[in-house]
């Protein structure tokens, strides 16, 4: 039997690892120490306990980690949260979930070893969400995952496809961050998955396509399809392509830059687009659909013929301040077609392309 000078529950002091109850006034109290084991889960918790007038008194904080919810403190309203917790408008405090504590939460959910762990606020509420990649590598850097989902309030696997991990990143939208996953049934095409977070749920996006990439402010993915090379007198197309095709992000989904098909005299009429015809184009070469996109890309199908065979390849231009430049992916094999995703495609005018550009 101890003394201990204690309240009764009124007010909360949070300490480094344990959070003990306390009143605003103080009285004398007799407690009894250590009299009830705490066991979470099957796992021993090694802080004191209270036994006072047939009620133990336990570490607020290490009862509730173990049981994976965050806990804060808020110094100007004496409020201990558990679980959920309010927004910082700092940026510290409560809301800032440590990633420790989501790694654990994880680590509650799923026995497998965890492969890319990924701690951030997604959606810009004050608290930190994660996004996990989880798998057996078994020694290879390809390996069948899962995607998972963690905030204080548990963990969710949002993808278990059976397939091979290919890479993973996030994109930073200034007001949001999306979580991008790229997987693989190990031959020659891939596919791409991206998620927004909205109301504590990850949000799986469409229109996503393969290897989805965000960079320089842009999100681009790919289209594959067979369609390089053919015999003359044949009836089909083999040679694999990729094409790569430009998104943006409407604040709720994916939507792309569709192609508007314009003439040669609508083309060469833009300042710069002979001189930049001229470096890209080969001699032989026969020019077929012109696409012009709202971001100022500028598709050109080309055609030509090589030891009896059909060729189908493309030159990509873009309009940038006004004047027609060439990128440094200017040539690809295959040929481009107006959307990769007609019902997510927007097209704008000519004109408005043109002032949209310049």
């Amino acid at each position: 039997m101890k003394r201990f000078i204690a309240g009764l529950i009124a007010g909360i002091m949070i300490t480094a690892g344990t959070t003990y109850a306390f009143a605003e006034s103080t009285m004398n109290i007799t407690v009894i120490f250590d009299r009830i084991k705490l066991v979470v889960d099957g796992t021993p918790i090694s802080q004191q306990t209270l036994l006072y007038n047939g009620t133990t008194y336990v570490p607020l904080r290490a009862a509730a980690e173990a049981l994976g919810k965050a806990v804060g403190y808020d110094a100007a309203t004496n409020t201990a949260y558990i679980g959920k917790q309010p927004q910082s408008s700092t940026g510290s405090g409560p809301a800032a979930t440590d990633g420790a504590l989501l790694r654990k939460v994880l680590s509650q959910n799923t026995a497998e070893p965890i492969q890319e762990f990924y701690v951030d606020d997604f959606d810009m509420d004050g608290a930190n969400e994660v996004f996990a990649i989880t798998g057996d590598v078994n020694g290879s850097s390809d390996y069948d995952f899962c995607v998972w989902f963690v905030t204080q309030s548990g963990a969710s696997k949002i993808e278990d496809h059976g397939n091979l991990y290919a890479g993973s990143s996030v994109a930073d939208l200034g007001s949001q961050k999306l979580m991008i996953v790229e997987g693989t049934g190990g031959g020659s095409d891939s596919f791409s998955m991206a998620w927004a977070v909205e109301n504590e749920q990850a949000r799986e996006l469409t229109h996503t396509g393969q290897d989805l990439t965000y960079a320089n402010g842009e999100f681009t993915t790919a289209l594959g399809a067979f369609d390089y090379s053919k015999m003359d007198g044949d009836d089909f197309f083999t040679g694999h392509t990729w094409k790569r095709y430009y998104l943006y992000w409407d604040k709720t989904d994916f939507k792309e830059y569709g192609g508007i098909k314009i003439s040669m005299d609508q083309f060469l009429s833009l300042p710069g687009a002979q001189g930049a015809l001229s470096k890209v184009i080969n001699s032989g070469e026969q020019i077929g659909d012109i696409y012009f996109r709202g971001n100022g890309i500028i598709n050109i199908n080309v055609s030509s013929t090589d030891g009896g065979f059909l060729l189908n390849e493309n030159r990509t231009l873009r309009l940038v301040n006004g004047t027609v430049t060439i990128p440094e992916y200017s040539a690809d094999d295959g040929w481009y077609a107006a959307a990769a995703f007609p019902d997510a495609a927007t097209y704008m005018s000519f004109d408005e392309i043109v002032r949209a550009n310049s």
